[in-house]
């Protein structure tokens, strides 16, 4: 008797996980929203791709190296709200960014942070009216940075 008890058992605990790793398959068209044609590709591909290419990352800058007396400046497009700079090699310490705008008006940020491979990458926030931005750091030994744009 207890070893069919635990035949029943095990079956049913077997049938179970099975029932969960099984991908519960969903149709996007069917969720009830108002305007189907902007979640749907295949009736409006040029508006889904548009909207897809809103969120995707923007590599600003690859092997970026800084020196104190020399900031890198990268030119920003419309809409970039954050900036995340991801080390390759080595180390990188970041001082301070300067944000420019298109009026000529300029805001200062104080970073004073290292940024290496083995931490998480920096991200900072940055006005979405921003046209380009100087990065004042240092990059020692073979450290260099990529830079990477964030819309939303």
């Amino acid at each position: 008797m207890k070893s069919l008890n635990a035949l029943i058992a095990t079956v049913i605990l077997g049938s179970s996980s099975l029932a969960l790793a099984q991908p519960v398959l969903r149709d996007h068209r069917s969720d009830s929203y108002s305007d189907r044609s902007f979640h749907d590709d295949r009736e409006n591909p040029d508006q889904f791709r548009m909207m897809r290419m809103r969120r995707m990352p923007i590599r600003l800058a690859d092997n970026l190296e800084l020196g104190m007396r020399r900031p890198a400046f990268l030119s920003l497009s419309g809409g970039i709200h954050r900036l995340r700079l991801d080390a390759d090699e080595g180390h990188a310490f970041i001082d301070s960014m300067v944000v420019m705008f298109a009026d000529g008006s300029s805001q200062t940020i104080s970073v004073r942070q290292r940024v290496t491979s083995r931490i998480q990458p920096l991200t900072l926030d940055i006005d979405a009216r921003a046209t380009g931005v100087y990065i004042y750091g240092s990059t020692r030994g073979r450290g260099s940075l990529d830079v990477i744009g964030l819309r939303r």
